[in-house]
C-alpha cells in the first residue's frame, strides 16, 4: 500500500510542478508584444484622380481604354475615329469541347466565339484558320 501513495504522492507533485513551471499558462503577457511595426500613413486623395499614380479609380483605368480605342485613323484626320481592332488566340479551356478554345478580345470587350459547330473534332489549325474568319468578320 505505501508503493501505491508514494506512486500517487509522485503524480500529484509533478502535476503541482508542472503547472508552476508556467508551461501551462504564463502571466507575464510582456513577452507575447508584437515586434515594432513601421506605421504606413495612406495616400491623400488626389485633386485629379485620374491624373495618375498608385491610386487611380478602376473608373480612369475603363475611361483610357475607350480612349485608346476611339483613336485617330491612320490618316492622321480626328474625324476618321476608329473602332478597336480585334484580335482572336487560341485560348484553351480544357472543357474537353474543342469549339470554343479561341478568344477574341479587342482590349476593351472579349468574348469566346462558338466556332466549327459542325465538325465533330476540330484541330489546332482548323479553329485558328475559324478564328481569323471569324477575326475579319468582327472587324469588318
Amino acid at each position: 500500500m505505501t508503493a501505491l501513495r508514494k506512486i500517487s504522492l509522485l503524480i500529484m507533485v509533478s502535476a503541482l510542478a508542472v503547472s508552476m513551471t508556467g508551461c501551462a499558462y504564463d502571466r507575464n503577457m510582456d513577452d507575447y508584444t508584437r515586434p515594432d511595426v513601421e506605421v504606413v500613413e495612406p495616400e491623400p486623395p488626389l485633386d485629379q484622380p485620374c491624373d495618375g499614380g498608385g491610386n487611380m479609380p478602376e473608373s480612369c483605368y475603363s475611361a483610357d481604354l475607350a480612349e485608346a480605342g476611339s483613336g485617330v485613323g491612320p490618316g492622321g484626320d480626328p474625324s476618321e475615329v476608329t473602332a478597336p481592332a480585334w484580335s482572336c488566340s487560341y485560348s484553351i479551356t480544357y472543357n474537353d469541347d474543342w469549339h470554343d478554345d479561341v478568344m477574341c478580345s479587342n482590349g476593351y470587350d472579349s468574348e469566346r466565339p462558338y466556332l466549327r459547330d459542325w465538325d465533330s473534332y476540330v484541330t489546332y489549325d482548323e479553329i485558328m484558320e475559324s478564328a481569323r474568319e471569324y477575326e475579319a468578320q468582327l472587324n469588318g
